[in-house]
């Protein structure tokens, strides 16, 4: 089964514009996201998804730079992005990423991917459970054929601008949790970066538990002392 990994990113955002390509401790946010998102194991390729938005031309840019396939589409219809990219691609699975996330955890990714992979008889989408995983290190994996279903079925601005509510709401979804305990959260603890506060924190988590296994040290300090800075 082919696996195909898609970020979405735009410079659009209202709360912290072009915060996608804003540096945090050494790498922009987006190209953050990109070097986890090729280190899922069990992922065949990796590509960003963009809008037809002049100011995105610079996410075309990058994308270049790191040598990273874009597609560009509709700004409004994100899910037509994803759609797009998968027909294309012939792929089976496809692993959902948001551009925002630059803790984005490969080893999560690998295990939905193996579990969808197993069961894709059963269910046409699977997720984390929410309350045990940080939030901002997730990714969503879903199937070609539940794809489909939502572009032909489900024609809406909410399923369009934000991909899987149909799946989630209208179709066989299932919640797992990570195979690595570590990775496993006793306390609630946000990475994304939405504002300009989140940018500050996720720089100040880099700078505190450096590049490697970061987010299995931030983990670790939450669950023993209730809180990471």
């Amino acid at each position: 089964m082919k696996v195909v990994t898609i970020i979405q990113a735009r410079t659009t955002s209202s709360r912290l514009p072009n915060k996608v390509l804003l540096e945090i401790y050494g790498k922009s946010l987006l190209e953050r996201v990109i070097d986890q998102c090729q280190k899922i194991k069990n992922s065949d390729e990796v590509w960003v998804v963009t809008s037809t938005h002049q100011n995105d031309d610079l996410v075309e840019v990058l994308c270049e730079r790191k040598n990273v396939p874009c597609h560009r589409g509709s700004l409004e219809d994100v899910r037509g992005r994803f759609y797009h990219v998968a027909k294309k691609q012939n792929a089976d699975i496809i692993v959902r990423v948001t551009a925002d996330n630059p803790f984005t955890e490969p080893e999560i990714a690998e295990d939905l991917i193996d579990f969808l992979k197993e069961n894709s008889d059963k269910y046409d989408y699977v997720r984390m459970q929410k309350p045990i995983i940080i939030e901002g290190s997730h990714s969503e994996v879903f199937t070609m054929d539940a794809l489909e279903k939502s572009v032909n079925e489900y024609d809406d601005d909410r399923n369009r601008e934000h991909v899987t509510p149909a799946m989630i709401e209208e179709m066989k979804m299932f919640e797992t949790v990570p195979t690595n305990k570590d990775l496993v959260t006793e306390k609630p603890y946000f990475t994304g970066v939405d504002t300009f506060s989140d940018f500050k924190k996720a720089t100040y988590l880099f700078q505190k538990f450096g590049e490697q296994d970061t987010l299995k040290h931030l983990i670790k300090e939450i669950n023993k002392n209730g809180k990471a800075i």
